[in-house]
């Protein structure tokens, strides 16, 4: 932003503020149209109840067939499932001393 704001101080003061914001705003730009074209993870399919998307998501990401990607969606489906079954409160958090710490520090 120092290297921008140098170039742009020879410009007239109406225009040199304009093109230091707007080329701050590029990169953002670029994030989120990058991010619109991005897949949803086969976790989140998965969370949704969209298995069969999730298991194509996952074989394609992995760049393997769907029968060679099925242990580890199994195995995604089941630590699912455990999450679902075990949701930490706060103060399950709070209570245990080395969750505390971890997460106070985070």
């Amino acid at each position: 932003s120092c290297v921008v704001n140098i170039a742009v101080d020879d410009m007239p003061r109406t225009y040199n503020w304009r093109i230091s914001m707007g080329l701050a705003a590029a990169p953002s730009l670029l994030m989120g149209i990058g991010l619109a074209m991005l897949p949803e993870s086969p976790r989140w399919l998965l969370e949704q109840g969209r298995d069969a998307e999730a298991l194509a998501a996952l074989s394609g990401a992995r760049g393997e067939t769907e029968e060679e990607s099925k242990g580890e969606f199994d195995a995604m489906k089941r630590g699912i499932e455990m999450e679902k079954e075990k949701q930490l409160s706060i103060s399950d958090v709070m209570g245990n001393g080395a969750l505390r710490r971890a997460f106070l520090l985070a």
